[in-house]
């Protein structure tokens, strides 16, 4: 796993210890913290200003290892559980499968901010400039090696 930059407390709701009504599970939309079983939502606006997060994303945090159908992305302060993915069809809308990861994350594409070291790549993917791609891992054949994570306003 890659560290990722991160300020993730702008861009979510985090939810006091307890049980949560919602039954929405990791990579499901979510509006507030409690329709996620998790209870913890990747919110999609945040006082109006879109976060990066499309419809909203139901996680929440991990050591290592998530539940069956979700992996553990490590962020550079938290690791977070995200739907995991082996193919661009297992995401849904507004979000694309990052193979170095094996999970769903944003597609920048439709504005997701990669923040000032990173570029977004031709499949939707924050990405860093390395030697060479290799399309069977899930890198851009340009070159560009993706890594990625949520911050404020959507950053990697």
């Amino acid at each position: 796993m890659r560290a990722y930059a991160v300020a993730l407390c702008v861009v979510f709701s985090l939810a006091a210890a307890g049980c949560y009504s919602g039954d929405a599970p990791v990579g499901d939309e979510c509006r507030e913290k409690e329709q996620c079983s998790t209870g913890l939502c990747f919110q999609a606006e945040r006082y109006g200003v879109s976060t990066g997060w499309p419809g909203g994303y139901c996680t929440e945090e991990c050591k290592t290892t998530c539940d069956r159908g979700a992996a553990c992305v490590e962020f550079e302060d938290s690791s977070f559980c995200m739907s995991a993915c082996g193919r661009q069809k297992d995401c849904r809308d507004g979000y694309v499968c990052n193979l170095l990861e094996g999970a769903c994350l944003p597609d920048c594409r439709l504005g997701f901010d990669c923040g000032s070291s990173l570029y977004c790549s031709e499949v939707g993917i924050c990405a860093e400039l390395s030697q060479g791609g290799d399309t069977d891992t899930g890198t851009d054949p340009a070159g560009l090696d993706p890594i990625g994570g949520p911050g404020p306003g959507g950053r990697w």
